[in-house]
């Protein structure tokens, strides 16, 4: 008797227990091709993101949009986005006898991007080929009406050969601010790591590692059903990307 019900008490607690499992196993991977083209004096660009995740759905992204530059140190950008596999807070669902995620990899979300970036050289760090930015990211979300602020801070090193750049490096940090959802200040976090290879003024392949952070609070459903265990979920993930950039002539 004990021995079945070691065996099932396992079961028992994975059906009643109401908080997201999300282990930290593998390494997420990234694919993202982004290609340039300036005319009007606006720097248009196209995006298509891929992301097959270890603990969640697979990820697509499709982004078009542009960039403007108001002052030499400054960029104002709109875009639209497509994107399927996003997970939030109330896609953690019950059924009779079971919690779990509701699959969203052929769920399409419509989003409209506004950026602004500054940016300068560093001149006072060694080797004056250091450039800062930060770039602020505002994202409405037309599927639950879900209002973000993105803040991305990113140093970049740029390595020169025969005058021309050769390389070039980044360090980044990214947060998520949600303005009108969750229960955190901040939702999700990203630390990066990666670089670039100029192969010619046309074409820059490069590879990044990111150390992905969010927190997940309790579903609509998981309040209605269980109002006086809230819960809070940290969740980290390692990830490793590839990335294809193109600049089309002018």
């Amino acid at each position: 008797m004990k021995f079945l019900v070691l065996l099932f008490f396992p079961l028992l607690v994975s059906a009643n227990s109401h908080i997201p499992i999300t282990p930290n196993t593998g390494f997420d991977k990234e694919y993202n091709l982004r290609v340039f083209k300036k005319w009007a004096n606006i720097n248009w660009m196209a995006d298509i993101k891929t992301a097959n995740k270890e603990n969640e759905d697979d990820f697509k992204s499709f982004t078009l949009g542009g960039k403007y530059r108001l002052h030499k140190n400054l960029k104002a950008g709109l875009s639209y986005s497509r994107q399927f596999g996003n997970r939030h807070d109330d896609d953690w669902i019950w059924t009779p006898g079971t919690w779990f995620w509701q699959k969203t990899d052929r769920r399409g979300e419509n989003f409209f991007i506004a950026d602004l970036i500054p940016r300068a050289l560093f001149s006072f760090l060694p080797g004056e080929r250091w450039v800062g930015e930060l770039r602020v990211r505002y994202t409405y979300n037309f599927f639950n009406n879900q209002n973000t602020l993105k803040l991305r801070p990113r140093l970049t090193y740029f390595w020169f050969r025969d005058g021309k750049a050769f390389m070039n490096f980044f360090l980044q940090y990214e947060m998520y601010f949600p303005l009108d959802y969750g229960e955190e200040t901040v939702y999700e976090k990203w630390l990066y790591f990666g670089g670039l290879y100029h192969f010619n003024k046309w074409f820059k392949p490069g590879i990044y590692i990111a150390r992905k952070s969010l927190t997940w609070t309790s579903s609509s459903v998981a309040k209605k059903r269980k109002p006086t265990e809230p819960y809070t979920v940290n969740h980290k993930s390692n990830v490793i990307g590839l990335s294809l950039i193109f600049k089309l002539p002018e």
